[in-house]
Order: C-alpha cells, then sequence, then structure tokens
C-alpha cells in the first residue's frame, strides 16, 4: 500500500502542474487578447478619423455648392457606421473570449479583469471622452475639497474667537 500512495501521490502533483500549466497558457492568451483589442481600437480610431475627414470634405464641398451625386454621399456616410458596426462586433467577440478565459481559470485567483464593451452606439473615442470627463469631475471635487477646507478653518477661527 505504501507504494500505491506514493503513485497516487506522484500523480496529483503531476495533475495539479498540468492545471497551472494550462491556466499559466491561458493567461497568456488573455493578455494576447487585450493586446489586440487596443490594436482594433487603435486601428478603428484611425480609420474613423480617416472616415470623418471624408465626411467633412463632403460637407464642405457641398456648402460651396458642388453638386455631389447621391450614392456617392451614401457610401461615404455608411463607411463610417460600417466601421463602428465592424468594431463592435470584434471587439464583443474579443471580449466574450477573454472573459470565457477569465471565469475558465478562475481557481487560480488570476486576479484578471473582467472585460466589458460600453455602448453598441459607442465609438472608440468615447473613452477618451470619458477619461476627460472623469479628470474634469476630479478637478472640480478637489476644488470644492479645497474650498471646504477653507470654510472648515473659518469656522474654527470663529469658535477661537468666541471663546475669548
Amino acid at each position: 500500500m505504501d507504494g500505491s500512495a506514493k503513485i497516487v501521490e506522484a500523480v496529483r502533483d503531476l495533475t495539479k502542474l498540468e492545471r497551472r500549466r494550462m491556466a499559466g497558457l491561458l493567461e497568456k492568451s488573455w493578455y494576447d487578447l487585450d493586446i489586440c483589442a487596443l490594436n482594433l481600437e487603435q486601428t478603428v480610431d484611425r480609420d474613423l478619423m480617416e472616415a470623418d475627414g471624408k465626411v467633412l470634405t463632403l460637407l464642405d464641398m457641398k456648402s460651396r455648392g458642388v453638386e455631389i451625386p447621391a450614392d456617392v454621399e451614401k457610401r461615404v456616410m455608411a463607411n463610417r457606421g460600417s466601421i463602428v458596426a465592424s468594431y463592435t462586433t470584434h471587439m464583443e467577440h474579443i471580449f466574450t473570449r477573454m472573459n470565457l478565459i477569465r471565469k475558465r481559470t478562475a481557481w487560480t485567483k488570476n486576479d484578471l479583469p473582467e472585460s466589458t464593451i460600453g455602448e453598441p452606439e459607442e465609438g472608440p473615442s468615447s473613452r477618451v471622452e470619458e477619461s476627460g470627463n472623469k479628470r474634469k469631475v476630479e478637478e472640480s471635487e478637489n476644488r470644492a475639497g479645497v474650498r471646504k477646507k477653507r470654510r472648515v478653518v473659518e469656522t474654527e477661527e470663529e469658535e477661537d474667537s468666541t471663546m475669548r
């Protein structure tokens, strides 16, 4: 029995090592998908800037009185929508894979964040706008905090003057 207990223990150790190796490979895949999502976002931002430039050029030409065929106008306008739809589809697929990996390796307590995608109508640049808004809110909160501190100091001074 002593020999069979050693074999069982060795098999358990090998199983643990295999599970850890698999978790490591899955975690690497998660980070690769994260990099892929960032690269996709940069590409889409570039494509959207190009599409927006075409839309602005089209509007500029129309304002100058240049006759633009309807099919060209529709194609230019539809291009932007197609870029956003494609981006949303790809990002949903990537985030679904990332979340499956996260759930599969949850037993390792890997601290992988859950990946989410915003509203489908939001473009990739919305994250930049949100971060700018967050910074503005934080700055206004900091200013409000300074005002509060000043008020607190003033009330303490008033209390000291009334105690005399």
